[in-house]
């Protein structure tokens, strides 16, 4: 049965929560293009289109550095990077009333400079999907208890799947590993509140935060808001194998770039899409290319500069570029 055959007040809403979704802009966050009535075969199913990220997730990263499959260039910069973009798309997300429902290392996509993108926020409303997230295992680790208890979701739910993506960050371990049963995990996260051991080499501003928002009771979680100006501004969460230079230049590019809620968007149909797929290539190549030269022009990397620019660039670019480095610094080269 069609999702938009039954009830067309549930349609109406369906669409309207699309609709905020598709508005919503930011580099923390996916770019939702469009929506289908129908899948790519025709078939009446609602399907969502989104911005295609080609690195990978934030789970398989974490799997693959807690194995043999280590990558060097996934150091603590990079975790602090994550951790901070993470809770500023949230904070966007959350200013929007929008809540995620379903926060997981899964649903974190990461670009090939590690940058985080939340992805399927405020889906599983969409597609009704409570049943299916109670029948996972991975999945209903991450649900806070008063989700578990009585199905209510709110921001502070988001803050406590949050906890959890910071948990395996730090410790490169998956909450509950050991329990493969959804009622024992029950019994330990609602009526015992238990939660995963915290290791002791973790800093200790680290383990107080993740014990906040992982707080039995909602009221005791911190906000998005109130976690972005930590993770920010406190130095004991700034370490010593950090490289603070770079981690404050990502703070500087998510800061600088605009969040948009642009209600004059139109929501695209399959075919509209597919129309206008390669004008998006398009776009998207451009806003790649601007990325990387603001993030080499705020670092004063002059030379990596010049090599990507003669490599990627055509010379009204270039003049664009020299404009730009000229505006940022006069000492620049």
């Amino acid at each position: 049965t069609s999702l938009f055959e039954s009830d067309p007040q549930n349609n109406k809403l369906i669409l309207h929560d699309i609709g905020l979704l598709i508005r919503i802009q930011h580099p923390t966050i996916i770019r939702i293009q469009g929506f289908s009535y129908e899948d790519f075969e025709r078939r009446n199913n609602l399907t969502i289109l989104m911005q295609f990220i080609s690195k990978t997730s934030l789970s398989d990263l974490i799997y693959n550095s807690s194995s043999s499959q280590f990558q060097s260039a996934y150091d603590n910069t990079k975790r602090q990077i994550i951790l901070v973009g993470i809770t500023r798309g949230m904070m966007i997300l959350h200013k929007n009333q929008i809540i995620h429902r379903d926060l997981k290392p899964e649903n974190i996509l990461i670009d090939k400079n590690y940058y985080p993108k939340i992805t399927d926020f405020g889906l599983s409303k969409i597609f009704n999907s409570e049943t299916n997230m109670l029948s996972n295992i991975k999945t209903v680790a991450y649900l806070a208890p008063e989700v578990f208890e009585s199905n209510l979701y709110t921001k502070k739910s988001d803050v406590y799947a949050f906890s959890f993506i910071l948990f395996e960050i730090l410790t490169n371990e998956t909450p509950f590993k050991d329990l493969n049963n959804t009622n024992q995990l029950f019994i330990d996260v609602v009526v015992k509140s238990k939660r995963p051991e915290i290791k002791k080499n973790i800093p200790l501003a680290y383990r107080n935060l993740i014990e906040k928002c992982w707080s039995q009771f909602p009221s005791e979680r911190p906000t998005f808001d109130q976690i972005v100006d930590l993770l920010r501004n406190d130095e004991q969460f700034i370490t010593k194998r950090v490289k603070k230079e770079d981690y404050l230049n990502y703070i500087h590019f998510i800061d600088e770039s605009k969040i948009t809620f642009d209600k004059t968007k139109r929501i695209l149909q399959l075919d509209e899409f597919i129309k206008s797929k390669s004008r998006i290539c398009e776009i998207e190549e451009t806003e790649n290319l601007n990325s990387v030269i603001n993030d080499l022009i705020s670092s004063k990397k002059a030379k990596e500069l010049i090599e990507f620019i003669n490599d990627k660039c055509d010379f009204e670019t270039i003049s664009s570029v020299f404009d730009k480095c000229l505006k940022s610094s006069h000492d620049f080269f």
